[in-house]
């Protein structure tokens, strides 16, 4: 039986003019009275033409209002017989008849429509009237997900490599029901595999898939409800949903879990493409409302760059809607040739240079901007800074190299003070173009000194007569090799190997002697100079003291003829005292120079022998008054020691008995044959 809702009045309908049973036979309209000439056509319209009850929710009630106007050019009567047998139980009527209608005369009548199922429903409602029988459909529809996008191929066209473009597609739902997105770069979609399922679908959403989602909002209308709620239903929230449909919790959560690797996947690949996405690649849109998503465009390599996606929906009637997006990624026009500068090996406080040609492919003149790091201008110069290249040539710097010995400090993030490499990155800005043009210059920073292993010598007391030699280290501690020489040498300083000239390798030391030879008697202080190929100088400091003794040998070297054992060879020379009055000596004079004249009279004197000499002096001591001259001689006599004869005895006993067996050797094989 149909139904009437609660909130309607007395005043609206009689219950005994609204109920229309539903068995009343349609030949009721023969009672009608025509009167009227029988007019071709229907004699009513009603308005609305269709009764469209959209977007309904199970368990809400509906009311519709039709007016139902004569057309015809005559009186006629209109009486409502029945609903449509799929809608009877849903769908009550409260009409009633309002008897003869002139022409363009109405009436009213109410529908009332409580869902039970959430199913499409079709229909209508039969009436009889003077001129015959007539219809209003009926359409019932529940909410339904309705997205579409506002570009389905997106062409950023060409962009130099570097720069960043974006582009925004917006996705709208047209339909009232609310609905999940997500962003998929598979090719291969399957209506099973492709979507999410959701609660409230899981549930509810069974109805046939809608093929048209292009939905104008001037199609949509609002239905009529009972109350507020009604009037303007809102989407339920998604927890809420989750919470009334608790079976279908476990199988979204099964399917969620089961798309996280796809989903990791897609994302990857999305990251790892010029053409990426924006910070929104999922999430849910609302009914009616609509989500931007930004596609960005930074060309890295130059060529055609194509990226084909899907949007895919958490409602299985909806089919993912493909994007297909291009572009064209095109080289910088302006680069540098060589965009990495070897320098090699730089010293300290040296300059060095170097061109850098930047070359331009634009068709019109572009400024370039050369910009040197903070950390690296006390150091490093680019000339000219600034400049325009023209059109399809070439532009031509010089860069200035100057390390300071504050580098390691100025530029800690470019320069390892362990091995001495410096990589500074420098860049080229182009106005007009947003990335600018990098390159490198590379280097390895090296001292340039020359160090000693002492930093003075002394030389003790020398005789005037005689020679004193002192030996110093000399390092090279740069990673080049460098020439040296010592220059400016007083004349009583003797400098070898090659007379203090050379070259050290890398990393080299040399041994140097130096040798002393005063011509007076006097304190020595001086400094040698030694002088690199770079024309740096390293001062070694120096000390003597010259002596002059007052005795005084004819020969200070002896030469004897050849001699046989067992013969002998002499040799004379003189020992003299030459006295000298201190007072009156031209020579300056120091104080052990003065300890040694101070003494006026004879002077004794001792020869020393080393042990087991074979050299013999006579005499071997005595005393020499002032001005006296003594003559000396020095005999050799060669011979043999006891040692020395058993050492020779057992090296012939040795090489007899290699000779013995080397023949035993021999012998052996032909033996043998």
């Amino acid at each position: 039986m149909p139904f009437f809702p609660r909130s309607a009045t007395n005043k609206d309908m009689t219950p005994a003019k609204a109920e229309v049973k539903k068995d009343e036979p349609a030949m009721a309209s023969r009672k009608l009275n025509v009167t009227a000439k029988k007019i071709h056509g229907k004699a009513f319209i009603s308005k609305p033409d269709v009764i469209f009850f959209k977007d309904f929710e199970v368990g809400k009630c509906y009311k519709k209002k039709i007016v139902l106007t004569n057309i015809s050019y005559t009186v006629s009567q209109c009486k409502f017989l029945r609903v449509s047998a799929q809608l009877q139980d849903f769908i009550s009527v409260n009409f009633e008849p309002p008897g003869s209608l002139s022409t363009g005369m109405s009436c009213d009548m109410h529908a009332f429509f409580q869902p039970l199922i959430n199913e499409d429903l079709e229909g209508d409602f039969q009436f009889a009237s003077t001129l015959g029988p007539f219809s209003v459909p009926v359409r019932c529809t529940t909410k339904k997900c309705c997205p579409e996008v506002d570009c389905r191929f997106v062409d950023f066209g060409s962009h130099v490599v570097g720069h960043t473009v974006s582009r925004t597609i917006t996705l709208n739902n047209k339909g009232a029901l609310a609905t999940f997105f997500s962003l998929d770069t598979s090719t291969q979609l399957c209506s099973e595999s492709s979507h999410v399922q959701m609660p409230s679908q899981a549930s509810a959403n069974t109805g046939p898939v809608t093929s048209n989602i292009n939905i104008s909002s001037s199609d949509h209308q609002s239905s009529d409800s009972l109350d507020s709620e009604a009037v303007r239903p809102k989407q339920q929230n998604l927890s809420e949903e989750l919470q009334q449909l608790e079976p279908g919790v476990e199988a979204v959560t099964k399917a969620l879990l089961s798309s996280d690797v796809d989903t990791q996947t897609t994302q990857t690949f999305l990251d790892s493409c010029d053409i990426t996405l924006g910070g929104v690649r999922d999430g849910e849109v609302g009914p009616f409302q609509s989500v931007k998503l930004e596609i960005f465009f930074t060309p890295t390599i130059p060529g055609e760059t194509k990226l084909d996606f899907y949007i895919r929906f958490s409602d299985t009637n909806t089919k993912p809607i493909p994007i297909q997006v291009r572009g064209v990624a095109v080289s910088i026009p302006v680069w540098v040739v060589q965009p990495s500068i070897d320098l090699k090996i730089c010293m300290f406080d040296r300059l060095y240079q170097d061109t850098i040609i930047i070359q331009s492919r634009a068709n019109k003149a572009l400024k370039v901007t050369f910009e040197v790091c903070p950390g690296m201008r006390k150091h490093m110069e680019i000339l000219p800074k600034n400049g325009f290249i023209q059109a399809q040539s070439s532009f031509n710097a010089q860069l200035k190299f100057i390390p300071r010995r504050s580098l390691s400090k100025d530029a800690e993030n470019y320069f390892d003070s362990d091995t001495g490499v410096l990589e500074v990155p420098m860049t080229v800005q182009v106005a007009g173009q947003v990335q600018p043009v990098p390159f490198t210059v590379q280097a390895i920073v090296t001292s340039s000194d020359l160090q000693f292993d002492q930093t003075e010598v002394d030389f003790g007391s020398c005789s005037v007569y005689h020679l004193v030699r002192s030996s110093v280290r000399l390092t090279n501690m740069s990673l080049l090799p460098q020439d040296f020489g010592f220059v400016a040498v007083p004349e009583f300083i003797e400098v070898q190997p090659n007379d203090g000239f050379g070259t050290l390798l890398p990393q080299e030391t040399l041994e140097i002697d130096l040798i002393f030879g005063p011509k007076k008697a006097k304190e020595y202080n001086f400094q040698l100079c030694c002088k690199s190929g770079i024309n740096r100088d390293f001062l070694l400091s120096c000390q003597g003291v010259g002596v002059r003794p007052p005795l005084v040998l004819s020969h200070s070297l002896v030469q004897f003829r050849p001699t046989a054992v067992g013969d002998k060879s002499p040799a004379i020379i003189y020992l003299t005292n030459q006295h000298t009055d201190c007072n009156q000596s031209k020579e300056p004079t120091t104080q052990l120079t003065k300890d040694v004249m101070k003494v006026d009279g004879p002077r004794l004197f001792c020869f020393c022998l080393p042990k087991d000499s074979e050299i013999s002096i006579s005499p071997s001591a005595g005393r020499l008054l002032p001005g006296e001259r003594c003559l000396v001689q020095v005999m050799f006599r060669p011979r043999l020691l006891d040692h020395e004869i058993k050492e020779e005895a057992l090296r012939q006993i040795h090489c007899a008995k290699l000779i013995s067996e080397k023949e035993q050797e021999i012998n052996r094989p032909t033996e043998q044959e």
